[in-house]
């Protein structure tokens, strides 16, 4: 499936419970709000549960499996070309936020992460906040929505988020949203707020690589330009929902019926994914995130992606 393409899985009971369903726009006034303020699995194979609500800013291993990068095919001696991209949509029309992902992908375009060197996405994009060219449009600021100038401009951080898992970058600092986003996979977000919250991310390679960013109406996306990972090597990165939790931290069962009141939190775990023709070779863990949400709303998940709980 291309880049930013996803499927969803709503997370009431259904006869059919593990089957995905087409993206659909959240059904409620409070899931609409989320949509317009701001991952994405591949198939993976079920690792064991970090429980809790632990946010981790520093993934354990990293380190990419031999025949990566420089370690195959002498990629030192290729051209460079695309070796990730991520494509991010979101549903809403707020044309103060467009403008707003305008600017912020503008920032982040043709910057080069020098071998050994990482990116800060506040660093390159600065204070949106304090910065007039930036609008008032709405944002996720802790796990409610607001008006908020900039409102919008971590759909960018998450592009490059995603992108930069793919091409193997290290990520030195990140950060997930406190409720489910519209335009990437729930676990695979990356919020933004400047002197608190940043994406960093490093180049440990030997070589440079150059970010290429675009952003048309509520559509971003991000490339990572460099050496080739090697020949048949290829990067995902996917997430797993492992619990639902009421406001009493009580573990809700499958078969639960759920107030329309209620509210759930999702415990949801991160991974990236390394490929060799096609065949999974390896699988790091890198996030446990905990996000706010209602019962009736529809969580992204990519192809491949399912919600073990139901």
């Amino acid at each position: 499936m291309a880049a930013g393409q996803s499927r969803t899985v709503n997370f009431q009971k259904k006869e059919e419970s593990s089957k995905l369903v087409v993206p659909v726009l959240l059904v409620c006034s409070a899931a609409i709000a989320i949509c317009m303020a701001f991952g994405n699995p591949v198939l993976w194979t079920p690792m064991p549960k970090s429980g809790g609500f632990t946010h981790l800013n520093s993934p354990n291993n990293q380190t990419p499996p031999d025949g990566f990068g420089e370690n195959g095919n002498n990629a030192n001696e290729k051209e460079m070309e695309t070796i990730a991209e991520y494509r991010t949509i979101s549903q809403t029309e707020n044309t103060e936020r467009a403008e707003n992902l305008l600017l912020a992908a503008e920032a982040i375009n043709r910057k080069e992460i020098a071998p050994g060197q990482t990116f800060s996405f506040n660093s390159a994009v600065g204070d949106v906040a304090n910065d007039n060219r930036y609008l008032e449009a709405p944002a996720v600021i802790k796990d409610e929505v607001k008006n908020s100038r900039g409102g919008g401009v971590a759909q960018v951080a998450t592009a490059l988020y995603v992108a930069g898992l793919k091409a193997g970058l290290e990520v030195v600092e990140r950060h997930a949203h406190g409720v489910p986003i519209d335009y990437a996979s729930i676990g695979l977000d990356a919020a933004i707020s400047y002197g608190s919250m940043d994406l960093v991310l490093k180049n440990t390679s030997t070589y440079p690589i150059h970010i290429s960013a675009e952003a048309v109406g509520q559509t971003v996306w991000v490339r990572i330009i460099g050496q080739p990972l090697g020949e048949g090597n290829t990067i995902g990165a996917a997430s797993m929902i492992v619990d639902r939790l009421n406001d009493r931290s009580e573990r809700i069962e499958p078969d639960a019926v759920i107030d329309p009141s209620q509210t759930i939190y999702y415990v949801v775990e991160s991974y990236r994914i390394y490929y060799k023709d096609a065949t999974k070779i390896e699988q790091q863990y890198l996030f446990s995130d905990t996000y706010k949400a209602s019962p009736d709303v529809l969580l992204i998940l990519e192809s491949g992606g399912f919600d073990p709980l139901t």
